[in-house]
């Protein structure tokens, strides 16, 4: 029951912030006059008030920042991300692998990307909104959570994104919690839940756990 409301409340969250991003998106293509300063105008005041976002970026089709609301990622490419790639070869929206560090953090990061097109299916912009996995804390937990227990998300490849008693893992730690996390292992490779036992080398405690594969997001 935790790890399913964790994966609702994780599901939701990136919901949201979908549909945040297509709205920035059709606000910047509405502009009466655009300007990368009254864009990255935008991005910033919302940017304030969602604490998990580390920025938002209004990005063209090429993969080139053209407003944030950091004005030094202003002139930057993202085309070499996968979740860009993913958005030019027609997805909607992607969401991206967890990275040690963004173009404008030394903390690890992901990206939640929307692409906003015309009638004929091309690229207008893109929206790509950067999130701090440290910030989201309860914002993800939507049920019950038994009394001493935790809670962690991971990307597709099995590295850790967040964990509820360990947000500040450093990246190898990240990367080497799966070699001990069998349970993790097998629902990455099945893309089926799994529940059991499993001693973990990074917490160095056993835990009675579940790990339910977020097919839709990866």
């Amino acid at each position: 029951e935790v790890a399913r409301a964790v994966a609702t409340g994780f599901a939701t969250y990136i919901a949201d912030i979908r549909r945040l991003n297509l709205t920035l998106g059709e606000a910047i293509l509405a502009f009466e006059r655009y300007s990368e300063e009254k864009a990255s105008r935008l991005l910033a005041a919302t940017a304030i008030n969602y604490p998990t976002l580390r920025g938002l970026n209004w990005v063209d089709a090429r993969g080139r920042v053209l407003a944030s609301s950091h004005p030094q990622l202003v002139g930057v490419s993202l085309a070499d991300r996968p979740y860009f790639q993913q958005l030019q070869a027609g997805a909607g929206w992607a969401l991206g692998d967890l990275t040690p560090r963004g173009k404008d953090a030394d903390r690890p990061v992901f990206a939640i990307a929307t692409a906003l097109r015309d009638d004929s299916g091309a690229v207008l912009g893109m929206v790509v909104a950067g999130i701090e996995p440290t910030r989201l804390g309860e914002l993800i937990l939507t049920g019950p959570r038994p009394a001493g227990g935790a809670y962690a998300l991971f990307d597709r490849h099995g590295t850790v994104v967040f964990a509820s008693r360990f947000p500040d893992l450093g990246w190898d730690e990240r990367q080497r919690w799966q070699q001990s996390d069998h349970l993790l292992r097998r629902a990455l490779q099945s893309g089926r839940e799994q529940l059991g036992p499993v001693r973990l080398a990074v917490p160095g405690e056993e835990w009675f756990s579940a790990r339910i594969p977020l097919a839709d997001l990866g």
